[in-house]
């Protein structure tokens, strides 16, 4: 049950701040050290894209209506999934140009939240993607997040 209620928020997208002893858990993260707090934050506090297999749970959801992955083709989705990647509790890098491309604002939206990712933390890490454990270069299109 518990599993299913984590989909299920995934699915829907979690805003908010949890409050509890000693600090509150912003989600999404708008900041690095909101980042850095929802990262070491128990799923208790916020449900989001911590795993691969948290990933492939969320994607799994795209057969139902109104899912925000939806606006993607398989092969977009594909191209999408080979510049993503997942450590340490969370995303480190990905592709959100192609999500940007076609998605809808409100489905993109959707989708940087499901990974506790907000507007604001996407442009402050855009421009660059992992190339390296701890390094992150250059690339149009895609955020790097300190879990690189």
């Amino acid at each position: 049950m518990k599993r299913i209620l984590a989909v299920a928020t995934l699915l829907l997208g979690s805003a908010a701040v949890v409050t509890g002893e000693p600090k509150a858990v912003t989600c999404p993260a708008t900041t690095d050290a909101e980042w850095e707090e929802l990262v070491a934050s128990s799923p208790e506090e916020c449900t989001f894209i911590r795993t691969v297999e948290d990933w492939r749970d969320y994607k799994a959801g795209a057969r139902f209506p109104g899912h925000p992955l939806n606006g993607l083709t398989p092969r977009q989705l594909a191209e999408f999934e080979t510049r993503l990647w997942i450590v340490n509790g969370g995303v480190a890098s990905m592709n959100v140009g192609i999500l940007q491309r076609n998605l809808s604002p409100a489905a993109y939206q959707q989708v940087l939240r499901a990974f506790g990712i907000s507007i604001i933390f996407a442009e402050d890490h855009k421009d660059h993607y992992c190339a390296s454990r701890g390094t992150c270069s250059f690339r149009l299109t895609d955020i790097c997040t300190s879990n690189c």
